[in-house]
Order: structure tokens, then sequence, then C-alpha cells
């Protein structure tokens, strides 16, 4: 028995589709019956087409990527990822936003289905991640795994990280400072993404040092604002200590920082303390599609501290480190009672100046 399906335009004004197994044929109201042609059959076959063929995005949704589906022949998109650990996909109509998971290939699937028929496209999706790790002791990571071994060799005047002792630290001011080199290394995943990208750092910095001076008469701790910088002012230092390129075979990028208290020159009388917190932000960056894509990012605190203990004009006799610290942690470089109790110890009185956190 044939099926009608319905009434359509067309063909002696309207016409009954009749459909025979696979075949359908039109009648009009004039009594003639025609096989429907493969043109008009195309004209009702849903077609779906991706904007890209490869979609790269980042972990974390810092950097989203949008993908957008054209059709014909209505019905409506739905949107997936054959991996859903890689990436998840939030749909808007035929725009899809892509977000990031974890690092890897999978695809992008868009579906419309229209008028009994289902079709398909997809498109590659690549994703990236950078993991970022600190090295805050042992040694320079060496050439040629770190391409840049010498110049971070040179700029402390030697190949050792974490605290180094009184005055060492600072080639282009021997002897003046109290010093805690590191490194912040990033792992490039997947491997494809190491060989295909380039790839460049960032280093943000907020921070803030005080006085502690303490008056005998009284006797009475004040604190007052030393120096300042940020907050998040782009500190990164020239490319000799930036190895942004991955290493072979461990797909590694490198970024040497040298930081320091520079303490020649100070004033400070014998018995007082300097104290300083830097919160860093280290940024590795991917160039995807021509434009630099945040990759990954981690905050390293640094806190140092130096108490004077004689006025011997050499920085190295003079003073002795409390505290030289790096570690992965978000620092808010503010002062406060509780803060230079715990270093100045004992029970005299603290006051803070009113501009010491300015």
């Amino acid at each position: 028995m044939p099926r009608y399906d319905d009434m359509t335009a067309g063909f002696g004004a309207v016409s009954l589709r009749e459909r025979r197994g696979a075949d359908l044929f039109l009648h009009d109201l004039f009594g003639t019956r025609r096989r429907r042609s493969m043109a008009e059959d195309a004209e009702d076959t849903p077609t779906i087409t991706l904007s890209a063929a490869e979609v790269l995005v980042c972990v974390g949704g810092i950097n989203n990527a949008t993908v957008t589906a054209t059709t014909s022949g209505g019905g409506t998109v739905a949107w997936s990822i054959a991996d859903p650990t890689r990436a998840s996909v939030t749909a808007s109509g035929n725009t899809a936003t892509i977000r990031g998971r974890h690092p890897g290939v999978t695809t992008v699937r868009a579906t419309l289905t229209s008028g009994g028929t289902t079709v398909t496209a997809t498109a590659r999706l690549l994703v990236t991640f950078i993991e970022l790790t600190l090295r805050n002791r042992d040694t320079i990571e060496p050439a040629p795994e770190n391409e840049d071994e010498a110049s971070d060799t040179r700029s402390a005047g030697t190949n050792r990280l974490g605290p180094l002792p009184m005055g060492d630290g600072r080639a282009e001011s021997p002897g003046a400072s109290y010093t805690a080199p590191i490194m912040v290394i990033g792992r490039v995943f997947p491997a494809e993404s190491s060989t295909r990208f380039t790839f460049k750092w960032q280093r943000l910095i907020s921070r803030r040092s005080w006085y502690f001076t303490r008056t005998a008469a009284g006797p009475r701790w004040t604190v007052t604002q030393r120096t300042r910088r940020g907050p998040l002012d782009d500190d990164t230092d020239a490319g000799d200590f930036n190895d942004p390129t991955p290493s072979t075979p461990n797909r590694r990028i490198y970024i040497y920082d040298c930081s320091a208290l520079h303490l020649a020159g100070e004033a400070s009388a014998i018995g007082d303390y300097i104290h300083e917190k830097k919160d860093f932000i280290y940024r590795a960056f991917v160039r995807l599609n021509g434009t630099w894509t945040l990759a990954s990012a981690i905050h390293v605190g640094q806190v140092i501290t130096a108490r004077r203990k004689a006025s011997t004009g050499t920085v190295a006799s003079d003073w002795t480190g409390v505290e030289n610290s790096n570690e992965i942690r978000h620092l808010n470089p503010t002062i406060s009672e509780a803060q230079v109790r715990a270093i100045v110890g004992g029970t005299d009185p603290i006051t803070i100046d009113p501009g010491a956190n300015a």
C-alpha cells in the first residue's frame, strides 16, 4: 500500500507526495503522476559544515574556542565531544564554545537531524597544557636541556638555587644583596604541541618592603614602608634568562629568576630589620592561530628578612639572613602587627605607620 506523506506546493500548483519503498512520486490536481527527481531529493536533504577543520584550545577555560555550524534543511544542531574528559562544550544554537579540560586530541561533533535524516560534521580538537613547577633548591638545569644555563649561572655567579650566602648572587652588584635564585619549569602537553607551536614567558610582580626600627626610648618598634612596586608590574627578564623553546625530548621550557633584597648602603641601626614580600605570577603563553594564548600560570611568593648586626660597610659582615624563601603561594604584600611580632618577638609595643601598606 503506498503512503501519502503530505501536500506540497509546486508541480501543478499543489501536489500529493506518494512514497513507494525508497521512491517518491508526485501527483498534481490534474491527475499527472511523476517520480521525484534526484535534484528535488537533494533539496530536502539536510547539510552541515563547521567553521574550522581543527579547533585549538588550552586547558582551564582562560581562552576558550568558538565553533560555528552552517546548516541547511532546518533542524537543531546537537553538539558533543568524542572524549568529554578532554574538553566540554556549551551550545547556543549553531555556535558552540569549547573549554579545555585535559591535554590531548579528540573530536568535536555537530549533528543535525531534519526530515528523518541525520548528518554529522566533525573537527579535530587539540587541547594544549603547560604544567608549571617551581625549583627552589639544588642547581640550575644544565645545557643542552636548558639552553640558557650559561647566562643563568653568570647572573648569580653560581649554579646554586635557593638562599645563597649573604652578599652573594648578583653579578651586576657583587656583595650587595641577599639572594635566592629559582627556576620555574613548564612541561608542554601533548607532545604534538611542543613541536608545533611557539611559547613565551611573562613575570608579573607586586612588592612591598619595610623598615622595622626599634626606638630604645619607650621602647617601641616602628614599621615604615621602604619601597613598593606594582601591583602586577611586568617584570619579565631579558631573553637570556628565559628559555621558551621546548627541549627535546622532555618538552620543557625554563625561566630563571635571581630575585634579591639589595642591602648595600642601607643605614639601619644594629638590631633593626628589613622585611620584604614579593608576589610573582609566572605565566606561560602558547601562540594559537596567530594569537598569544595564556596556557598556564602560578603564584610564587618570596619572603626576605634581614637583620643588621654590625656597621663595617660590608653587607656580608653587617647583615644576618633571617628568611629568604620562595614557595608556590599567593602573598598579600602588606604587613600586620601579628606578622611583625612573629619576626621581632618580645613584648615591645609595635606601631605601623599609616603609609606602611600604601
